[in-house]
């Protein structure tokens, strides 16, 4: 009876010991998830500040910039959004609304799009009021504009010279002492002076997100031989029209056939521009942002259907940024550490763009 009892104690005590470890054990891994859960969200928010850190570096309002192959205009519009947002946060108790179109978040902004204005509208039912409000903040907006000759297109130079109006004024005062010394420079042959001006001064950022023909061609080699002829007409007209500090920034979406494109090899194959880094390009970052493909606005029962195409689990974008051939460590003050970071961001470009990046350096 008494070693029943003993061996009956034992069993409780053994019962109980395991209950206690296996509760312990849960504890201990309910803890590590939920030190897991912590690091990942604050991972992710840091994440998130450093890419609206970025953003806030590669776009802000006081650079002349100019969109090109903007869609429904709704990327210019989640520009000049989050400009006034940061405006208003940043203004004085008491302060006033801008009391002049200078003053206006998006004057320094040229929005376009290749469509006129008729095709815009039955392409994208929204864009009459995204229009609309990107031009209450100062935004000029151009339709019919082919982004691979720029320098020939008279709005744009127009546009350019009234963004560069303070400093065309200082170079034509300089032209004219020069010639008043006997050292004029000849007449251009097409009369561009204004171009000429134009073109020297430039814009400092040029922005083409997810260039696209919208061709329909089904033949994926033809398909990519088209896209890559298109890119590399608009790195030449880009870099006509890009100031000497400019930047090229180009959107593509990681995976084929993009890569199959060689969107930096074009870039420098041009032999003027050079690669100056990358970043990830997330869609969350520009509230109120929709892509739109190049045939139009998908619809289903007359709503218009987001496009996640550019941003989910399965699909990412990264955004290229070209510089003047050479400019890219040249004018920086901490050359070395940026050619350090530009590797890296190469680097891990190579991850999720592949051969992209592949003898394009």
């Amino acid at each position: 009876m008494a070693k029943a009892k003993a061996k009956h104690r034992q069993r409780v005590s053994l019962q109980k010991r395991r209950r206690d470890l296996i509760k312990t054990t849960q504890n201990r891994k309910q803890k590590q998830e939920s030190t897991s859960r912590k690091r990942k969200a604050e991972e992710a928010r840091k994440r998130e500040a450093d890419s609206r850190k970025a953003a806030a570096r590669l776009f802000d309002p006081t650079s002349r910039t100019l969109l090109v192959g903007e869609g429904n205009f709704s990327f210019t519009r989640a520009l000049v959004r989050r400009w006034e947002a940061e405006r208003r946060a940043s203004a004085p108790p008491g302060a006033k609304n801008p009391q002049s179109i200078e003053d206006l978040v998006g004057y320094n902004v040229v929005a376009t799009c290749l469509d006129t204005k008729e095709e815009l509208v039955e392409k994208y039912p929204d864009v009459k009021d995204i229009v609309r409000e990107i031009k209450a903040y100062g935004v000029t907006v151009l339709c019919g504009i082919d982004a691979t000759c720029l320098l020939d297109s008279k709005r744009i130079v127009k546009a350019l010279g009234e963004l560069c109006e303070g400093d065309l004024a200082e170079a034509e005062a300089e032209a004219e002492a020069a010639a008043l010394e006997g050292q004029d420079e000849e007449e251009d042959e097409d009369g561009g002076a204004q171009a000429k001006l134009a073109a020297k001064f430039g814009f400092d950022r040029i922005i083409f997100n997810f260039p696209h023909l919208g061709c329909g061609v089904k033949d994926t080699e033809e398909n990519s031989s088209m896209h890559r002829d298109m890119l590399e007409k608009f790195f030449h007209s880009a870099h006509s029209v890009l100031a000497k500090d400019g930047q090229i920034l180009v959107t593509v979406k990681c995976g084929e056939p993009y890569e199959s494109w060689r969107v930096p090899r074009l870039a420098t194959g041009t032999g003027l521009l050079g690669v100056h880094s990358s970043a990830p390009f997330d869609p969350r970052m520009f509230e109120g942002y929709e892509h739109r493909r190049t045939v139009g606005a998908p619809q289903r029962e007359g709503v218009l259907e987001p496009n996640v195409d550019v941003f989910s689990d399965k699909t990412q974008s990264r955004t290229l940024i070209f510089v003047h051939a050479g400019q890219s460590q040249k004018n920086s003050k901490h050359g070395k550490k940026q050619a350090a970071a530009g590797a890296r961001a190469r680097s891990d470009s190579k991850d999720s763009l592949g051969s992209l990046y592949a003898d394009d350096e």
